[in-house]
């Protein structure tokens, strides 16, 4: 995992996971260290999000997320500040990395969707950066 001070969208990546398939069903195991950059020290899902909802709305000052939508599909929003890009989650063997200090939103849920979200660090509210204002100055200053 890179100790990057400063983060961009180009540092937000799909990681594709192995799936096994056979009559009984799949499978997708995620390795960690190996199949994503770092080892969770915290799993939570989200589900039964009404239609029209957005989540996230947040980013995190030393956080790495790992998103993974096993059901359903969702559409991530990213924003370093400058740029932005809407990725579509709908397959289960493959995940996004978010880094720390890129903006995310979690939106245009299917019905039924679920996703979980493997995170490097447990929670602390003080790392959260919880509205586009403030995220927006924060990263204004980062080139002064």
């Amino acid at each position: 995992m890179n100790d990057k001070q400063w983060y961009s969208i180009e540092d937000c990546t799909i990681l594709p996971l192995k799936q096994f398939s056979d009559d009984r069903g799949s499978l997708v195991p995620i390795e960690c260290g190996t199949d994503m950059p770092f080892v969770p020290q915290r799993v939570f899902t989200t589900f039964a999000v009404p239609g029209g909802t957005t989540r996230g709305e947040h980013a995190n000052l030393e956080t790495h997320e790992f998103i993974v939508c096993p059901s359903g599909a969702l559409t991530v929003w990213i924003y370093d500040g400058t740029h932005e890009k809407s990725i579509r989650l709908d397959r289960p063997d493959q995940g996004l990395i978010v880094p720390p200090t890129v903006w995310i939103e979690l939106r245009e849920f299917v019905a039924d969707s679920c996703i979980v979200v493997l995170a490097s660090h447990s929670y602390n509210a003080k790392e959260y950066i919880r509205d586009l204002p403030s995220f927006e100055a924060f990263r204004k200053g980062q080139n002064q």
